[in-house]
């Protein structure tokens, strides 16, 4: 009762909001050098795009929770407005693009039919570009790697909620589901050697995978009936 109250408070909250109320960064990309950019607008839109994602996740929640198709129509309208940002804004970096594909794959996957046919086409070429352009990153890098903070944290959940949204929909999310499932179960969770539940990273950076450590294997568990979180690490 207590997180179903907070999710219709907040959707309801937001039920106010449009996408001109959210002021993107402003960024003169001609006037300041490349290390700046990296410090200063990353930082900025790591921000706002925390304030853009927040209203879409909570207004398809209370759609998927309540039926009221006021909060899937708000849903479609903010996320329309998510395509209009600057495409330099939303590729500064992976934290950056992770924002804005996970924004784009919760509205796509739970409010697929209240977007326009067009819309919901761009919508879906840019979710499945973004996969393709995550999983050409790690394919080959990441299960022989030791250790990849941000992959783990962001990168790695970001690709599998593609793959499962696109799945059906596009060819290639198939293959980007099958190398999550063949890469989860052989280095995660914290390595996939990890059989005492250390996290040899310190307990700032368990915080920053905490989304993934949980949200993951329950997946696995609701897609394939298996108990990821059966691992010695978790136990």
């Amino acid at each position: 009762p207590d997180l179903l109250e907070e999710v219709m408070s907040n959707a309801d909250l937001f039920m106010t909001f449009s996408m001109s109320d959210l002021k993107p960064p402003q960024v003169d990309f001609s006037r300041i050098n490349e290390s700046t950019v990296k410090r200063l607008a990353i930082n900025d839109t790591k921000v706002f795009l925390g304030q853009v994602k927040t209203p879409i996740l909570y207004l398809a929640k209370a759609w998927l929770l309540t039926g009221d198709e006021r909060y899937a129509e708000k849903c479609v309208e903010m996320t329309l407005g998510v395509r209009n940002l600057d495409p330099r804004l939303v590729g500064l970096n992976d934290f950056t693009r992770s924002a804005v594909q996970d924004t784009l794959v919760f509205a796509y996957d739970s409010c697929f039919e209240f977007f326009k046919a067009d819309d919901r086409a761009a919508i879906q070429a840019t979710i499945q570009a973004g996969g393709e352009r995550t999983y050409e990153h790690l394919v080959g890098w990441l299960e022989s790697h030791m250790f990849d903070n941000h992959s783990w944290q962001k990168t790695f959940s970001s690709l599998m909620r593609s793959a499962v949204a696109l799945y059906g929909h596009e060819a290639r999310a198939n293959e980007w589901l099958e190398y999550c499932y063949e890469l989860w179960f052989a280095r995660a969770p914290a390595g996939g050697f990890n059989y005492d539940g250390g996290w040899f990273n310190g307990p700032g950076y368990l915080s920053a995978n905490i989304v993934t450590l949980i949200q993951v294997p329950m997946l696995w568990q609701r897609l394939a009936g298996i108990d990821a979180f059966a691992h010695p690490w978790f136990q």
